[in-house]
C-alpha cells in the first residue's frame, strides 16, 4: 500500500508539473503574440512559408532596431517592402527586382532603397507619358533558389517588362543550405523549400524536421528561444574549408574549399529564373555587387573583424565565374564592384552591419540606372490590366 501511495503521489506530482508547464507555455504564447518584444518584432512581417521557406507578410509593419539604425519595415498588400501599387492610367513599364536584404533595404528607409531611387530616376529622365514602376521583391535571406520559386509563383503575375535578379555574395551558401531542405520534381526542378531552417541558415541549435517546421510556423515561444540562443551563442569562427559555416568564405581568393561546386547549384537556379522570363519574352538582367571587404579597407570596418577578415581589399573569383556563366547563357550582366570601389570613402556600408548605407544605395541605383539606360534594349510599355489578379493566389 505504501508503494502504491508513493506511485500515486509521484504520478499526481508529474501531472501537476506537466499541467503547470503547459499552462505557463500557453500563457507565454498568448503574451508574446499580443506584445512581441523587439527580439522577435520581425515576426509581424517575416513569416515562414511552406513553398518559399519564408516571405514578407502583406500589409504589416515593425520597427527594425539595431545599434546603427532604427527603421520602419512596412509591407504593402502584395507582401513587398514597397508602396501600394496603383496602376498608371496610361502607358506603364514594370520592372521587378529580385534579391535579398540588400534589395529589401536593410537599415535604410524604404524611400532610400536603391529600388525606389532607381524608380524615381527612371521617371524623372524618361518619357513623361510612360510611367515606370519598379517593384521591390527583395526579401532578407533570399537566394536564387527562393527567387526562382517567387518569380514562378508570384512575380510573373505582375506582368513585368524587365526582371532584375540581384546576386549577393552569400547566395552560394544559402542556395547550398536551402537545397538540402527542398523538394524537386523528377528532372530536378525545385518545387518547395521547407521552413524548417531559419532564414539565416543556422542549423546547429535545433534539428530540422516536421516538428521544427510546425514550431517555426506556429510557436512564438519557440521563435523567441531560438532567436535568443542565436544572439548569445557566438557563430562559428572563420573556417577556410566550410562555406556553410562562413558567409564570406567565397569573397576570398585564397581558399582551399571548392566553393565552385556549390556555385554550380546556384548557377542552375539563376538559369531557371532566366528561362522563365525568356519563355515569355521578358528581358532579364543579372546584377552582382560586392561586400564591404571586397570594396575597400574603409568599408564595413568593424563588422568584418567578427569573421576574421583582414582590412584588405579582396578580388573574388566568383565575379569572373558569374561573368563567364552569363556570357555562356546570353544573360545581360552587371558587376557593380568597380562603381563601389570608385565611390568608396568608408561610408557606403555600415561599420558593424554589413549592409549599405543610404549612400551605398545611391551608388547601386546610379549604376543600375546607367546600365539600363545605355545597355539594355528599350522597354516597351504594356497595359496594366489584370496585373494583380493572380498575385495572391
Amino acid at each position: 500500500m505504501e508503494v502504491r501511495s508513493k506511485i500515486k503521489i509521484w504520478l499526481l506530482t508529474a501531472c501537476l508539473f506537466l499541467l503547470s508547464v503547459t499552462a505557463a507555455l500557453l500563457l507565454a504564447e498568448v503574451l508574446l503574440r499580443s506584445h512581441p518584444p523587439d527580439l522577435i518584432a520581425y515576426r509581424n512581417v517575416r513569416v515562414p512559408d511552406p513553398i518559399l521557406h519564408h516571405r514578407l507578410n502583406p500589409s504589416t509593419s515593425y520597427i527594425h532596431r539595431d545599434a546603427e539604425y532604427t527603421v520602419e519595415v512596412r509591407t504593402n498588400s502584395l507582401g513587398m517592402r514597397d508602396g501600394e501599387y496603383v496602376p498608371s492610367p496610361g502607358p506603364e513599364v514594370r520592372i521587378l527586382v529580385l534579391g535579398d536584404s540588400f534589395t529589401e533595404g536593410y537599415g535604410v528607409p524604404v524611400e532610400s532603397c536603391f529600388v525606389k531611387v532607381l524608380e524615381r530616376k527612371l521617371n524623372e529622365q524618361g518619357d513623361a507619358p510612360t510611367r515606370v514602376k519598379v517593384f521591390n521583391a527583395g526579401v532578407a535571406g533570399y537566394s536564387p533558389l527562393l527567387e526562382y520559386l517567387y518569380l514562378k509563383r508570384k512575380g510573373l503575375s505582375l506582368l513585368p517588362h524587365l526582371v532584375v535578379l540581384c546576386y549577393d555574395m552569400n547566395d552560394v551558401q544559402e542556395d547550398a543550405i536551402y537545397s538540402e531542405n527542398a523538394t524537386f520534381d523528377s528532372i530536378g526542378i525545385p518545387l518547395t523549400v521547407s521552413p524548417a531552417l531559419v532564414p539565416s541558415g543556422r542549423m546547429g541549435f535545433f534539428p530540422s524536421g516536421r516538428v521544427k517546421t510546425f514550431l517555426n510556423l506556429y510557436s512564438y515561444v519557440y521563435i523567441t528561444l531560438r532567436t535568443f540562443v542565436g544572439t548569445v551563442v557566438d557563430l562559428p569562427g572563420f573556417d577556410p574549408n566550410n562555406v556553410r559555416g562562413n558567409h564570406f568564405l567565397h569573397t576570398l581568393d585564397s581558399t582551399g574549399h571548392r566553393w565552385d561546386e556549390d556555385f554550380e547549384r546556384s548557377e542552375k537556379y539563376v538559369e531557371l529564373a532566366f528561362n522563365l522570363c525568356r519563355a515569355r519574352g521578358i528581358p532579364f538582367l543579372l546584377v552582382v555587387y560586392p561586400r564591404g571587404n571586397q570594396v575597400s579597407p574603409l568599408e564595413w570596418s568593424e563588422g568584418r573583424k567578427h569573421w576574421n577578415l583582414e582590412s584588405t581589399q579582396y578580388n573574388s573569383v566568383i565575379f569572373r565565374s558569374l561573368k563567364s556563366f552569363a556570357d555562356r547563357k546570353g544573360i545581360p550582366y552587371l558587376d557593380m564592384t568597380g562603381a563601389f570601389r570608385r565611390a568608396s570613402a568608408g561610408d557606403l556600408y555600415f561599420s558593424v552591419d554589413d549592409h549599405w548605407t543610404v549612400k551605398g544605395h545611391k551608388v547601386a541605383a546610379d549604376t543600375l540606372y546607367q546600365f539600363i539606360s545605355s545597355q539594355m534594349p528599350p522597354l516597351s510599355s504594356g497595359a496594366p490590366l489584370g496585373v494583380l489578379e493572380n498575385f495572391n493566389r
